[in-house]
């Protein structure tokens, strides 16, 4: 099974993004 494959890149790829959403939304507050 290559699960761990798929899900390494896919773990990284969502930290990255939630930290470049998490930028965004300090750089423009919305609440």
């Amino acid at each position: 099974m290559a699960l761990r494959r798929f899900f390494l890149p896919i773990l990284i790829a969502v930290l990255l993004f939630s930290q470049v959403l998490a930028r965004e939304l300090e750089e423009k507050p919305v609440a």
